[in-house]
């Protein structure tokens, strides 16, 4: 097993910028998907049922930005909530 210091990024280098900048965008959609798809509080329970809502919020998330770029919008668009 390798030691933690072998998967560790000077946060000086370029890779480190990359790689926040990386995680920023994914905690945007995160926070989105969050407050427009119902995904901070379930109304299902048992994980099979949370699992195909979170399955069917992803599709959602997904037609919706490929609508958007498809049709020109600016890239930066939020999603509306659904709820």
């Amino acid at each position: 097993m390798l030691p933690w210091s072998a998967f560790t990024v000077p946060r000086s280098s370029n890779q480190w910028k990359m790689l926040r900048a990386l995680r920023q965008s994914v905690e945007r959609v995160f926070k989105s998907l969050k407050e427009s798809r119902r995904l901070e509080r379930h109304c299902y329970r048992g994980l099979a049922k949370i699992t195909l809502h979170c399955l069917m919020s992803l599709v959602a998330f997904n037609a919706t930005a490929l609508y958007g770029l498809r049709n020109g919008l600016n890239p930066r668009w939020m999603v509306r909530k659904v709820a």
